[in-house]
């Protein structure tokens, strides 16, 4: 009994199932099998390596050598880009299941290769390319070169060598110029190679004995003998401040120091210091110093200081004179005496002697300017009397007035010349013993002996022509045997060996 029930069981369930499927219906669908995706394949390769690949316009981001994979039996335009490089372009047949390759050779075609064209001041040096020589002499062209960056080198005697990087770009003549300092007139010294480190260069003087005395902006005071270098600061010496704004040489050979808080002396190697603290000048902040027969004139922010050979102060300032402006940038006496003061906004004013005696009068007895004398601006920066006698000012431009220079003679005569300066901003002017004037501006250097509005026999001296960069003048001076120094503000010294010199 039990076994037939089981067996009833089983065979309900089967009927049940066969029940099922026999109730369903499916649908049944047949598509034809997934086709295999394109394998034709094309190597691309160059020489030089690393042109970007192009197909048909599109940049497959993919630089030589490398493939093109699962393309299409087909043509396909495949072009190469390389920087400093022609375009190129080329038809690649490719087919399916099959492998192709392509290789460009760039240096087959001249078309792709450039040229250098070298000059040189002077002419004549040695070219070399990646420090290897060329066998040929400036001017001269380099060609068939491939694109890229190269290293030209000239070498020539009794010169500095040279180099510098030129770019080679295909069908395309590249141009290059230097100039090699003649180390036959200049020697450098720059600040990486000067015994004692220098920088911020404010000014430049020569004592008698052919010492260099180096102002400069918060180092202090340097003194350098041609081979060592000897450094004075307030920390170390009673030099009253390390920001030295004028230098002077007396008679005496006692240097004279003007700084932004304090004024010093320096005698037999021993400093004298004036300050608020000893002395009883009405400003320390000295700006410009002159000494002589009449005394210590000292031009300061709080006008001019004049100490007799008694020992007297007087103060010249706008309260109790017609001086124009209080801060009073330079002091240079003229060939009949007259002192000529260059202010900082005001122009410029003639102090003269009133009353000759004991203690000597002097007055400002004149002041000009751009509206009564036609200067270049009132802003005076520098000055210096020429072997006749007569006076030469530096201006600064401002938004009314162009700057330049302008010279005095015959007392009250004004002659303003503007053509032939390297430029107008006036930075320092300097008269060799020869009587050539040095007037250095951000352009260069102008050097003239006879000035003429036409600017004839003026002499440029600049980075073009010298090979020396001339645009940050500090002061010049000049030694006994002649040689004109000059500092740069943060390039160190340069030094003249010909105070003629003629590029």
């Amino acid at each position: 009994m039990r076994i037939n029930k089981i067996y009833k069981i089983i065979s309900g369930i089967c009927f049940l199932i066969l029940f099922s499927f026999s109730s369903c219906e499916k649908d049944v669908y047949v598509s034809p099998p997934d086709m295999p995706p394109p394998d034709g394949k094309v190597l691309i390769s160059s020489y030089p390596q690393g042109a970007s690949i192009y197909r048909d316009g599109k940049d497959m981001r993919r630089i030589t050598p490398d493939s093109l994979t699962w393309l299409e039996t087909a043509e396909y335009q495949i072009t190469l880009k390389m920087n400093n490089f022609l375009d190129t372009s080329f038809i690649a047949h490719v087919k399916e299941g099959e492998k192709a390759a392509y290789f460009i050779d760039y240096t087959k075609n001249n078309k792709m290769l450039g040229s250098i064209y070298c000059a040189s001041l002077p002419a004549g040096a040695e070219v070399f390319l990646n420090g290897k020589s060329t066998g040929k002499f400036t001017p001269a062209t380099i060609e068939k070169l491939l694109p890229g960056l190269y290293e030209i080198s000239l070498k020539k005697q009794y010169h500095s060598d040279v180099s510098g990087n030129v770019t080679v770009k295909s069908s395309y003549l590249s141009q290059t110029k230097f100039t090699l300092i003649d180390l036959r007139k200049w020697q450098l010294f720059p600040v990486n190679t000067f015994p004692e480190d220098i920088s911020d260069i404010t000014t430049i003087i020569t004592d008698k004995n052919g010492i260099l005395w180096i102002g400069t902006n918060g180092q202090g005071l340097i003194k350098y003998n041609g081979n060592s270098a000897e450094r004075y600061t307030s920390d170390y010496s009673d030099l009253p401040n390390n920001y030295i704004q004028t230098l002077f040489v007396d008679e005496n050979n006692d240097l004279w120091i003007g700084c932004r808080k304090g004024l010093a002396v320096l005698r037999n190697g021993v400093f004298i210091s004036y300050n608020d603290k000893n002395s009883s000048m009405p400003d320390y902040n000295i700006e410009s110093i002159f000494t002589g027969k009449a005394g210590q004139w000292f031009g300061t922010h709080k006008g001019l200081v004049h100490i007799n050979s008694s020992g007297f102060y007087d103060t010249i300032t706008t309260a109790n004179s017609i001086l124009p402006d209080l801060i009073v940038k330079t002091i240079t006496q003229d060939g009949e005496g007259n002192f000529w003061l260059g202010t900082e906004n005001g122009g410029i004013a003639k102090l003269s002697l009133i009353v000759e005696d004991i203690f000597p009068v002097y007055e400002i007895t004149e002041v000009f300017n751009q509206n009564n004398a036609g200067l270049p601006s009132n802003v005076i920066v520098c000055s210096a009397t020429d072997k006749n006698g007569s006076v030469w000012f530096g201006h600064l431009p401002t938004s009314l007035k162009p700057g330049g220079i302008s010279n005095v003679y015959g007392g009250n005569s004004w002659y303003a010349p503007f053509n032939g300066l390297s430029g107008r901003d006036v930075k320092e002017i300097f008269v060799s013993r020869g009587n050539r004037k040095f007037v250095a501006t951000s352009k260069g250097i102008t050097a003239f002996v006879n000035y003429s509005e036409a600017a004839v026999g003026n002499t440029y001296l600049n980075f073009d022509n010298t090979g020396i960069d001339l645009s940050n003048i500090a002061g010049f001076t000049e030694t006994p045997e002649g040689h004109i120094w000059i500092a740069t503000k943060n390039n160190g010294l340069i030094k003249l060996l010909d105070a003629d010199y003629k590029p």
